[in-house]
């Protein structure tokens, strides 16, 4: 090895992090298995965090067509209304024209009794 490889006391330095200088293979074997256990923990945790972003995805894009769902029955719900309201509107103002013409044939009545009322007032 080269000295700047070397630590103070000549053995190899650690780019481990943490880990103190390695000085045997007992020591080089545990520092990987510690290693590759951690790097399994962090797989398992990607893996589950890539699950859990599909789960999500797929949740958002339900969310996204009930959304549109509602839109939807909002659109139809409003053309119902006003169809109902049009064809009330008609209703009452066709309620409201057969009023009136009614009114208007009571007052013909009343008009036609008064004068039958007056020619028999004059025939007596």
């Amino acid at each position: 090895l080269h000295g700047s490889e070397c630590g103070s006391q000549g053995t190899p330095r650690s780019d481990l992090g943490d880990f103190e200088v390695v000085q045997t293979r007992d020591e080089i074997v545990a520092a990987a298995e510690v290693w590759q256990t951690s790097a399994g923990i962090l797989n398992d945790k990607l893996s589950a965090l890539t699950s859990e972003a599909a789960e999500d995805a797929s949740l958002i894009k339900r969310l996204e067509e009930a959304v549109e769902d509602s839109k939807h029955d909002e659109r139809r719900y409003r053309a119902m209304y006003w169809s109902e309201k049009d064809e009330a509107t008609a209703y009452l103002r066709a309620k409201d024209a057969a009023s009136k013409q009614h009114e208007s044939q009571v007052a013909q009545l009343q008009l036609d009794l008064r004068g039958e009322q007056l020619a028999l007032d004059a025939a007596r």
